[in-house]
């Protein structure tokens, strides 16, 4: 991780030296900490000897060498306290997170950056850049770094040693090297007058000059008026070069677009009209052919925030044509058919039934039930609580109302709004229940059967067995009568029964999305198809009574409705939600 390092300038502590001491400063740096220490030692105490006859700086640098380690070790064991060490700088200011060093007035710094020697200009106000890993920063007084020059060159860092260092061999001059950055870590005592700013982002890529990734403040320095000029010529013409590079790179990119677009709407297309031209002789193709159109136009806008007008109308096409050919209606918002608060406020059926041009509406929790004429929307009140409990069931056909309370029928006369007849049931499991012509039939999986109670009078007679002998009717979740008897199954499989024999089983109607759990289904002696409700997946799956899929209705509010009805007749699905009857248009 690079730092941002700034050098002020600023009077140093007299005190920090003594008359003949040594300065050796220990840089440490982690990702979580950054410490600077100041140490002063007295060479000779430890070790470290500096020939008298080394001709330059560098050379005695090289002496030093072997002696990090040692120096290091020393560090990690002994306080420095105890030596008269004191340590001058300070820990990172959690507020302003910057980094200041406090050193001498006359300072000149140099940096090494891969092998190489660059000498950095300072302001009044300092220095401030970033540093790399890898980077060395040398600071000094001019009476030092005139003996380094270039001859600093052969001292590189050593593996897993002293990898910063602080070396000034008189009280009025120091050198100090930053190397950066160490993986090692430092624990040092409450620290002060040291701010640190650290940059989170990725260094870029080092394929820039070192005087570029360095940063360095403007120094105060008057330059001539032909080199301002000249300066400011080779901007200008810097400036010049980005803008064109930038906008052949932007024209490029458009002309490969514009490239891709067309290839697509070519592609799609084509598509589109093979698809229509096998819409009768091959539908499954021609629905293959959709399918990959869409596909591809949808990664095409994924990766393309702002398509075209010309796609936007090509992708709403292939949509309708998919639609067309599939029978997959997408239902957005179906329009409010009915509301029984119309009729009677409060009024929040949970139930429907319908028979021939009447739908009939229960409402168990305000003991209400109403018809309501499907041509005229005219309505009625045609039972309260006297007749109605928490648990009644509803059915109906055209002269009566079934009302079914825990065992007990009730025959309610829907002319006169009474109550006719009423009896309970026994040893029958209502699984469900349906009306047809003036007769009950009730749907008793447990046993097997399925049972007919004939309309006589003003009453049923007794129960019936539909079915000769016992049937597996294991799974059935539903009834629906149109001459023949008709079962739904919870893994969405219909049986169709004449004269109590089976000649019809569909288990398959070659949808996309196989059917996982039927919940009802509707179907009548008005119909031509069978309707089949599909919650967990939000839709109504048309099957024709041959057992072909012929529509798929699809809108979110299914997932979660009381139930439905389907009159071919105003074409329209009649969809209980929330107390109120919304028409989705059969096509």
């Amino acid at each position: 991780m690079p730092i941002n390092f700034y050098l002020a300038k600023g009077q140093r502590e007299q005190s920090m030296l003594g008359q003949h001491a040594q300065v050796y400063t220990i840089i440490r740096w982690h990702e979580e900490t950054l410490r600077f220490v100041i140490i002063q030692l007295q060479a000779r105490l430890y070790g470290i000897e500096l020939a008298s006859y080394a001709k330059s700086i560098s050379e005695q640098l090289k002496q030093l060498i072997p002696s990090f380690s040692q120096l290091i070790n020393w560090c990690n064991k002994i306080d420095p306290r105890a030596v008269g060490s004191r340590v001058l700088v300070g820990q990172i200011d959690p507020n302003t997170n910057k980094l200041m060093f406090q050193s001498s007035d006359s300072q000149i710094v140099w940096l090494i950056r891969q092998e190489k020697f660059y000498k950095m200009l300072v302001s009044q106000k300092g220095i401030s850049g970033e540093l790399l890993p890898g980077d060395q920063l040398i600071v000094g007084d001019q009476k030092l770094i005139d003996g380094l020059d270039n001859k600093i060159l052969p001292y590189k860092p050593i593996q897993n040693q002293l990898e910063n260092i602080l070396f000034g061999y008189h009280q009025d001059n120091k050198l100090l090297i930053i190397s950066s950055p160490s993986k090692q870590r430092l624990s040092l005592d409450k620290l002060k007058k040291i701010f640190l700013s650290i940059k989170t982002e990725k260094p870029k890529p080092n394929n820039t000059t070192p005087i570029q990734m360095l940063f360095l403040k403007k120094p105060n320095i008057k330059y001539q008026g032909k080199r301002e000029v000249t300066l400011a010529i080779a901007g200008l013409f810097l400036i010049a070069l980005i803008i064109s590079v930038s906008f052949g790179i932007n024209k490029r990119r458009q002309l490969i677009q514009t490239q891709k677009e067309q290839q697509l709407i070519a592609d799609i297309t084509y598509r589109l009209e093979q698809a229509k031209s096998l819409q009768e002789l091959n539908p499954t193709r021609s629905k293959t052919l959709l399918s990959e159109a869409s596909l591809a136009l949808n990664e095409y806008v994924s990766d393309n925030k702002l398509p075209s007008i010309t796609l936007n109308n090509l992708k709403n096409e292939v949509a309708s044509a998919y639609e067309l050919v599939s029978g997959l209606i997408i239902v957005s918002q179906a329009p409010l058919f009915y509301d029984p608060n119309l009729l009677k406020d409060g009024f929040m059926p949970q139930q429907l039934s319908i028979s021939d041009d009447e739908l009939v509406l229960l409402d168990t929790q305000n003991k209400i039930a109403g018809s309501i004429d499907l041509q005229s929307k005219s309505a009625q009140i045609v039972a309260g609580s006297s007749q109605i409990q928490a648990d009644s069931r509803l059915t109906t056909i055209p002269a009566w109302m079934f009302l079914l309370s825990g065992n007990k029928l009730a025959i309610i006369d829907k002319n006169i709004q009474k109550q006719i007849k009423s009896f309970t049931l026994t040893s029958t499991t209502v699984s469900d229940m349906v009306g047809y012509g003036n007769n009950l039939y009730i749907l008793d999986v447990p046993a097997g059967q399925v049972l007919r109670f004939r309309g006589i009078k003003d009453s049923l007679a007794k129960a019936e067995d539909f079915f000769n002998e016992k049937q597996d009717l294991s799974g059935a979740v539903s009834l629906a009568i149109d001459g023949s008897i008709w079962i739904l199954y919870s893994n969405g499989s219909v049986e169709k029964y004449t004269s109590g024999l089976r000649d019809g089983l569909y288990t398959d109607f070659n949808l996309d999305k196989p059917i996982q759990k039927a919940d009802t289904f509707f179907t009548n002696e008005n119909q031509n198809n069978i309707y089949i409700l599909d919650k967990q997946q939000g839709r109504i799956v048309a099957i024709s009574k041959q057992g072909e899929f012929k529509t798929e209705y699809t809108w979110e509010n299914l997932k979660n409705c009381d139930g439905f009805v389907v009159s071919e007749k105003i074409g329209k699905i009649l969809v209980l939600k929330d107390g109120k009857i919304w028409g989705i248009n059969l096509k």
